[in-house]
């Protein structure tokens, strides 16, 4: 399990609408949303080792306090699910953890490690993109 955190200068209402924003950009589109769960496909390209990837999300919504997110399928990743943990800091301002387990199926040396490092980095991407969503709607 990967956790990455940042802290964002918005209430937890803005940080959760910025991670709903996020179910519609860069090759993501909502396949359903019934109020609290949706279901989300993306498409990723230029994967290390895979190339491009085809993934369906289910995301099951807590308002205000956490998403969590489990792959309901993928044309080449074995497993992952996780979550969004929205705390408030006090100030206007929330603390956003984002918790994923990612299983990408590889059977080479290493792949754990090789995993765990893209599953880091691509959370910090998406919290610095959440970040920015939020912030500026506070603008």
């Amino acid at each position: 399990m990967v956790s990455e955190k940042i802290d964002i200068k918005a209430p937890a209402e803005s940080v959760f609408e910025a991670i709903r924003q996020l179910r519609t950009e860069s090759g993501r589109s909502l396949e359903s949303y019934d109020g609290k769960v949706a279901v989300i496909k993306e498409e990723l390209d230029n994967v290390p080792v895979f190339g491009k990837v085809q993934c369906v999300w289910e995301e099951t919504e807590q308002a205000h306090e956490r998403i969590d997110f489990k792959m309901l399928s993928s044309s080449k990743f074995k497993e992952s699910y996780g979550a969004y943990i929205l705390k408030e800091a006090g100030d206007g301002r929330t603390n956003l953890e984002m918790q994923v387990h990612m299983d990408a199926g590889l059977n080479i040396p290493f792949a754990g490690e090789m995993t765990k490092a893209s599953a880091a980095k691509d959370a910090k991407h998406r919290l610095e993109k959440i970040k920015t969503i939020a912030e500026n709607f506070q603008q």
